[in-house]
């Protein structure tokens, strides 16, 4: 069961992933970072951990639109592909 989950998760980042790079969004590390996060590791769904910025990240209405749509469209993908 954890195995599917991870494998799920790992597919849900994927097509978030694909929806920031299709969109033209900046990613850091190519959208991946390698931590064992208890969101992740104890999560009973596909989960994925997405961070947008910092304190220091300047984000116009523009910009948290074009997030918005690549975040909106990468679930929507996940979900199309998906058996759950």
């Amino acid at each position: 069961h954890i195995a599917d989950n991870y494998m799920e998760s790992e597919r849900l980042g994927i097509s978030i992933v694909n929806a920031f790079e299709k969109d033209g969004n900046i990613l850091f590390n190519k959208g991946r970072l390698e931590l064992d996060l208890t969101t992740t590791s104890y999560a009973t769904i596909p989960t994925a951990v997405v961070e947008l910025g910092n304190q220091h990240t300047i984000l116009t209405v523009q910009r948290l639109e074009s997030i918005a749509h690549s975040l909106c469209t990468g679930v929507q993908s996940f979900f199309a592909n998906s058996t759950i």
